[in-house]
């Protein structure tokens, strides 16, 4: 379910200035005219200790694109802590997250959220600090388990609250999912959106849930909607085939989806890869190891090319070998 998460992260970031979507290597979301940022740094150096201008300032510096501004500020500030009132230290943790983000350095950034969530859990800060540190677990980090515990523990303490409640139960929708566990996975559809661009991040998932916990008549149709509405969208089919051939659900539609991806854009190496795993799922395995020669032959990554060289000997592996007529 890669697609799923990398799209997930831009929606699920809380941003450093004001909660919008943030998204991995993005400083920012609305760039500051110039003029306010000058005032806003004539105003932090008359008085390098007034937390209020090293704040306003830093929040301006990350709205701007410059989080390296913003740096040297939060340094000075986290390094006097007893002279920072609780909300203030929290304020600076979270923006210092936003700094290791955006520069990469994401344990880093999990770290400072993991502070905000430790030391000042019923801070305004706190709810996304839990569900930052969460998604870079997830989504960049590839650490579902570490994820998984954030997530439980906050909605259990109710250090997520508000609006953080849905994208958690988001987040922990795509771990049920990922682990298979689709009874628990079901039990969080009520609580997400019905519609949205939330929505349609999972709209592919929903209907797996539904098959994998007995409603597979609801999933069909589900299914069969998604596959007409994806209409000539190369990669909207793709990532519906994708999505039922890991799951082992509704092949057919898998490998007719797959297949029309390929119709329309066939010099694509991952929709033929995508093609070679439903059929490789349904048991056409000489077929599917034609596909996934082909993916081989499409791809141009390094990356890539392992990727599916690996898949290839699984298929490979699994073939029967021949019938001796001895």
């Amino acid at each position: 379910m890669r697609w799923l998460a990398v799209a997930l992260l831009a929606g699920s970031m809380a941003a450093a200035a004001d909660a919008r979507p943030l998204a991995v290597g993005q400083a920012s979301v609305q760039k500051v005219a110039q003029p306010d940022l000058a005032t806003l740094k004539a105003a932090y150096d008359r008085d390098p200790a007034d937390t209020r201008a090293a704040i306003d300032y830093v929040t301006g510096v990350l709205r701007a694109g410059q989080p390296e501004l913003a740096r040297p500020v939060l340094y000075a500030m986290l390094a006097r802590p007893s002279a920072l009132p609780s909300s203030v230290a929290a304020e600076a943790w979270f923006q210092m997250g936003h700094v290791h983000l955006n520069a990469q350095e994401y344990e880093e950034a999990v770290a400072c959220w993991d502070t905000v969530v430790r030391n000042h859990r019923g801070s305004d800060r706190a709810s996304g600090s839990a569900i930052n540190a969460a998604s870079v677990l997830l989504q960049v980090l590839g650490d579902p388990d570490r994820a998984f515990a954030r997530l439980t523990v906050g909605l259990r303490d109710r250090t997520i609250s508000g609006p953080h409640v849905e994208l958690a139960n988001f987040l922990l929708f795509q771990i049920y999912v990922e682990r298979h566990d689709y009874a628990n996975a079901r039990g969080l559809l009520a609580s997400l959106p019905a519609a949205g661009p939330r929505h349609d991040l999972i709209q592919d998932v929903i209907p797996v849930v539904l098959w994998k916990t007995g409603d597979e008549a609801a999933a069909r149709r589900q299914i069969e909607a998604l596959f007409n509405a994806a209409g000539g969208d190369g990669s909207a089919l793709n990532n519906l085939a994708g999505t039922l051939a890991s799951h082992g659900v509704a092949l057919d539609t898998a490998i007719a989806a797959a297949a029309r991806a390929i119709v329309l854009a066939g010099a694509r190496h991952d929709i033929w890869d995508t093609y070679a795993e439903a059929l490789f799922r349904s048991g056409q395995i000489d077929k599917a190891i034609e596909a996934e020669e082909k993916a081989i032959a499409l791809a141009s990554a390094q990356k890539d090319q392992a990727d599916y060289r690996a898949r290839l000997a699984r298929f490979k592996a699994a073939r029967k070998p021949p019938v001796s007529r001895d």
